[in-house]
């Protein structure tokens, strides 16, 4: 629920602020390292399976990130 909701936008504020130095791409484990520390130690603790939820929830909303997943390789998140 509201929970992926907000981490979703999180996600985004962390895609948007890297954009530059990126492209628009960060790998996953990047950008939940990021979160954790933009979060806090008193936060709820996330995994990537929660930023997985957190994109399918905001697809609803329209494209604003993608989980790219190529075989062999980390995930990676795009922003759009």
């Amino acid at each position: 629920g509201d929970f992926y909701y907000e981490l979703g936008i999180q996600m985004i504020q962390v895609c948007l602020e890297r954009r530059v130095q990126s492209g628009g791409l960060d790998s996953a484990s990047d950008v939940l390292l990021l979160l954790r520390v933009r979060r806090g130690a008193k936060a709820q603790p996330i995994e990537i399976q929660d930023m997985e939820r957190a994109i399918k929830n905001l697809k609803a909303l329209g494209r604003s990130l993608e989980l790219i997943i190529l075989k062999g390789k980390e995930p990676m998140i795009q922003s759009v």
